[in-house]
């Protein structure tokens, strides 16, 4: 009978483990999942400020491009590989609106500038 008791004992602590292992599994996969989650955030949050730093670059020629011609009139800016979409209205008379779009993979980013000519002065940005 003693052969049964101690049998009985191996069992149990084989479940034990077996228990603690899981959990420590577990444990690890969340933890990893977390850190991966993390990376994919901070490498969302670095691609868009890109995206938004080159958008305020199409800006700048856009007002380059003003500078030297009132009438400028354009679809496209180009900036190096990349190109902003541009929209340009007339609200008033000596006004311009300028609505800028930049799509990098998932992410658009758009700006809408409200200048006067002549001279270029930028009125309002908006993001």
């Amino acid at each position: 009978m003693s052969g049964i008791q101690h049998n009985k004992k191996g069992g149990v602590l084989l479940l034990l483990i077996l228990v603690l292992a899981s959990v420590a599994s577990i444990a690890f996969l969340l933890m990893a999942r977390a850190g991966v989650d993390t990376f994919m955030g901070s490498q969302t949050q670095t691609d868009t400020q890109e995206t938004r730093g080159q958008l305020y670059g199409c800006l700048d020629e856009a007002l380059i491009q003003f500078q030297r011609d009132e009438n400028f009139f354009a679809t496209e800016i180009s900036m190096g590989e990349e190109s902003c979409d541009l929209e340009i209205t007339t609200p008033l008379a000596g006004q311009r609106q300028l609505i800028l779009f930049l799509t990098q993979g998932s992410i658009t980013r758009s700006l809408s500038i409200l200048i006067t000519l002549p001279p270029v002065m930028v009125v309002s940005v908006e993001e």
